[in-house]
């Protein structure tokens, strides 16, 4: 058996193909990039919540509109169907859950699910 010595590399065509491969993952980054860091600071505002001296004791309204200023600083719009606060015995309970939509190609959409929850102590 003879072997080839001489070929080293990648041909130019697996070249173009990890490129593509490199890129497409690279698009699919960028494109959820921003729900997810819109995600982040949800999750920090419903994580200090539970801590915060303002919301202990305050009405769901209250709780309601904290939320949203909180929200607004940092540029996350949400619907206020996505934000229910119920009353229970341990105080007041916040469920945050929404989904992003986001364009990827054509008629084709990245849907990304998020879901926090959190209760306010009386």
């Amino acid at each position: 058996m003879k072997q080839v010595r001489n070929q080293k590399g990648m041909t130019l065509a697996s070249m173009a193909m990890l490129g593509m491969l490199i890129g497409f993952v690279a698009y699919f980054g960028f494109m959820l990039y921003g729900p997810v860091y819109d995600d982040l600071s949800v999750k920090t505002v419903v994580e200090n919540l539970a801590s915060d001296s303002k919301a202990k004791g305050a009405s769901a309204k209250n709780v309601r509109g904290l939320i949203q200023m909180r929200l607004s600083v940092n540029r996350v719009d949400l619907d206020k169907k996505d934000i229910v606060i119920e009353k229970t015995k341990e105080g007041l309970s916040v469920v945050i859950d929404y989904e992003r939509r986001v364009e990827f190609v054509g008629n084709v959409d990245l849907v990304a699910k998020f879901s926090h929850s959190t209760v306010i102590p009386k």
